[in-house]
């Protein structure tokens, strides 16, 4: 379009070409700056710059992928660190585990019982002789697992017995009678009115009832002098 004008201006005379050639020149320096002009306005707009840095933006999306990939190394790193020390941690406790015979266990399924390596059973596990059994449940007499009998299981000999209602004297279980209940020899009897002289029972006698070898006295009256009774006399008596 400007070689035309041109053209078409240098074709008229002299004076009127001159004229026009100028004002043509002036039209095309306009048009140069104004372009120049728009292009640095268009690049200070926000929407125009925020297009054209888009590059920028993938610098910054490439630089968070770049820490997301630093920050999963170190967390590898240290999921090592910590398997490593789970490793050492496990070596540590299997070094000081409890043997049974020089031969290490694991205490939470196993028990030592005389020498003798058992699984762990029920709730209450324990050990009767060599071999396990749970508390909760059973009771170990003598060596010998028996079931729990009563309201207060207790073991006579190798055999169990309920201790509300019973007493083992001499290792024989025996039902309880009276107030106070207690043993002489195999058999029970009431303290409340007998005692146990010699492994005999008797009945209590005057009221400060004592024992003279296999009888009963009341030592408020007579003496027991080698196992003969004597009647006391005079302020201090004596045998």
């Amino acid at each position: 379009m400007y070689c035309t004008g041109l053209t078409f201006a240098c074709s008229m005379s002299p004076a009127t070409s001159f004229v026009m050639c100028a004002v043509f020149f002036f039209a095309v320096c306009r048009c140069d700056s104004f372009s120049k002009a728009d292009e640095s306005e268009l690049k200070r707009d926000p929407k125009v710059v925020g297009i054209e840095d888009t590059g920028a933006e993938w610098d910054v999306k490439g630089n968070l992928q770049d820490i997301n990939e630093l920050h999963e190394a170190e967390t590898n790193e240290h999921g090592q660190e910590q398997d490593m020390s789970n490793i050492l941690g496990a070596k540590e406790r299997r070094l000081f585990r409890p043997k049974c015979r020089g031969r290490p266990y694991n205490p939470s399924f196993y028990m030592c019982c005389n020498g003798y390596l058992v699984r762990r059973t029920g709730l209450r596990p324990a050990c009767c002789g060599r071999y396990p059994y749970d508390t909760t449940f059973y009771q170990c007499c003598g060596g010998n697992r028996v079931r729990k009998t009563g309201l207060r299981p207790a073991c006579c000999g190798r055999y169990s017995y309920d201790a509300t209602f019973y007493l083992c004297c001499s290792g024989n279980r025996v039902r309880k009678t009276g107030l106070r209940p207690a043993c002489c020899g195999r058999y029970s009897y009431d303290a409340t009115f007998y005692q146990c002289c010699g492994g005999n029972r008797v009945r209590k006698t005057g009221l400060r009832p004592a024992c003279c070898r296999r009888y009963s006295y009341d030592a408020t009256f007579y003496l027991c002098c080698n196992g003969r009774l004597k009647r006391k006399s005079g302020f201090r008596p004596s045998c």
